[in-house]
């Protein structure tokens, strides 16, 4: 799938320099690629890097601390309150 940069901001009703600025991290990442056709700029997904992030967030959820996936666990509010004697 292939989008230009114009296209996808005037779709998110965003600036394209946002819409720009987040796809070039996501090139830097090695998640999208990016290629300049006259003025426009076409970006197109890098299917195998996408398919790598989805295998290391399924292993992520796998891997639990009580029910929280490890990653994102947080300490739950009771665990944080200090005793008073």
């Amino acid at each position: 799938m292939n989008a230009c940069v114009g296209d996808l901001a005037d779709g998110l009703d965003l600036a394209k320099s946002t819409v720009s600025h987040h796809l070039k991290e996501l090139r830097r990442n090695g998640l999208i690629e990016m290629r300049r056709q006259g003025r426009k700029v076409e970006c197109s997904i890098n299917a195998p890097a996408l398919n790598e992030l989805s295998s290391l967030i399924q292993i992520a959820r796998q891997d639990t601390i009580g029910g929280e996936a490890a990653l994102c666990a947080t300490p739950k509010r009771s665990e944080t309150r200090r005793e008073t004697k």
